[in-house]
């Protein structure tokens, strides 16, 4: 795997790979609307029901993507979140909590 600490992307690489979270900042987070990271991230899902699969499904995948190309806060610090100012790994593990427990409760199959 490259070390992207090492070797970091470009900031247009950055938007291309991560286009749903950079939106997510503009959409969410940069007007200052919401007091905490939990109150945001609940805000932009519920924002999405109940069409959460078209836009949570690719979302959370840049997430995850992130995460393992950027492990550890350094590498992320270094590369991702000067470009995606809210997007720290306590951030992006909290964004794939927020979806999961939405996911199971307003979209588990009925009994």
């Amino acid at each position: 795997m490259d070390d992207y600490e090492l070797l970091p992307m470009a900031r247009w690489e950055i938007g291309v790979m991560f286009p749903h979270l950079a939106g997510l900042g503009v959409n969410w987070v940069y007007e200052g609307d919401h007091a905490t990271l939990e109150d945001f991230l609940q805000a932009a899902v519920e924002s999405e029901h109940p069409f959460c699969g078209a836009f949570l499904t690719p979302l959370t995948a840049e997430a995850q993507s992130a995460l393992v190309l950027f492990p550890g806060g350094q590498a992320m610090t270094a590369v991702l979140t000067p470009v995606i100012g809210w997007a720290m790994p306590e951030a992006l593990h909290g964004l794939l909590r927020t979806v999961d427990d939405h996911m199971r409760r307003g979209h588990a199959a009925l009994p």
